[in-house]
């Protein structure tokens, strides 16, 4: 049996941002994406990021691994969406759209413009 194989769209909204590749840049390392193969495109202020990850074979086995997965940005979204399945999906596509937020903390503890 092949695995459940999990497709993300996120969409990042950029408006007024300054520095917006390194705002994805930063983003990309935050959510622990920089090694994950995966597509970058920009439309207007609207970064568009793709990428999949490889599941389990089956649903049973999707529910346990999305149990004990940590709370992040993919998190709800994925167990909201395998918890709704009523059987074992060859693929399951899910789109979510963030907004990093206009300032960033530095390590001193005071606030950047990002």
């Amino acid at each position: 049996m092949l695995p459940i194989m999990i497709h993300y769209c996120l969409t990042l909204d950029l408006a007024g941002k300054v520095d917006i590749d390194g705002t994805v840049n930063r983003f990309l390392e935050q959510a622990g994406l920089s090694d994950v193969k995966k597509s970058v495109d920009m439309m207007d202020s609207r970064c568009v990021i793709r990428f999949m990850v490889e599941g389990p074979e089956t649903l049973v086995e999707l529910r346990e691994v999305v149990k004990s997965m940590e709370k992040g940005l993919f998190s709800e979204a994925t167990k909201t969406a395998i918890k709704s399945l009523k059987e074992r999906p060859s693929d399951l596509y899910l789109e979510l759209t963030a907004r990093p937020p206009l300032f960033g903390r530095e390590e001193d503890g005071s606030y950047v413009r990002a």
